[in-house]
């Protein structure tokens, strides 16, 4: 007769004679019992897989709903906050938001996929959330990305940044910031400012508090993408958030 491992586990302590005045095993119940599990596990180390696919299951319902308690907590601060770059229609009845590194790969990737799918739709509104995680070099092209805001330069730089496949020194970074259209001395001085301090901090707080531990990661309506989607995955998105309404 065979049982499930937890069953073995209640019947074996249910057999064993526990005395009410001595309430821990002997030695001898011990050691039958760990022979016991041992044993059972042993001949059935499904038991085992099956576990450990339970609890990643577990945990990954426990993450996604704290991420949907966040994306509650923070609604203001992903899609209206008025110092973020946008792109898109402005009028848009979906926003996007995607958290991204310069330095970052998948985030290159998936930036053709976002800008044709914010293209063909029409009806999107883009929220660019700048987080540096990769290092100084993601930090300094975080940095003058923001600081060409006040230029009205920004999505020129940010398309000419994503495009680059190198390392973002601050020659590099200012040559591709003349390349936009830039005004390369206000910008250094920019780059410099409090304004970009307490833009890069809030924005790292936010993603803190949406469990974003790296990039890209997209918030389109009340689904979260965390890593790098494909057009289709992200036109999906947009038709869900849009049925919700």
């Amino acid at each position: 007769m065979k049982f499930a491992a937890p069953g073995l586990v209640a019947l074996t302590l249910f057999a064993l004679p526990v005395h009410a005045a001595d309430p821990a095993f002997t030695p001898a119940q011990e050691e039958a019992l760990q022979t016991l599990v041992h044993n059972y596990l042993v001949e059935h180390p499904e038991v085992l897989l099956e576990s450990m696919k339970a609890l990643d299951r577990k945990q990954k319902m426990a993450e996604a709903e704290a991420r949907q308690q966040a994306l509650s907590d923070h609604r203001d601060d992903l899609f209206r906050n008025d110092l973020d770059p946008m792109a898109g229609n402005p009028k848009g009845d979906v926003t996007i938001v995607e958290f991204f590194d310069y330095r970052c790969g998948f985030c290159k990737q998936v930036f053709p996929s976002l800008m044709e799918a914010m293209a063909e739709d029409g009806k999107v509104r883009m929220v660019f959330k700048e987080y540096p995680v990769l290092g100084p070099e993601s930090q300094l092209a975080a940095r003058a990305s923001l600081a060409a805001l006040p230029q009205k330069k920004y999505l020129e730089f940010h398309q000419i940044m994503m495009a680059y496949d190198g390392a973002f020194s601050e020659e590099t970074i200012l040559s591709m910031a003349k390349e936009a259209g830039l005004d390369v001395e206000r910008l250094k001085k920019d780059m410099k400012s409090r304004a970009v301090d307490k833009h890069l901090s809030a924005t790292r707080e936010l993603a803190h508090a949406m469990g974003f531990s790296g990039t890209p990661a997209l918030v389109i309506g009340d689904t979260v993408i965390p890593g790098a989607a494909p057009k289709e995955t992200i036109l999906e998105a947009i038709a869900e958030a849009r049925k919700n309404l």
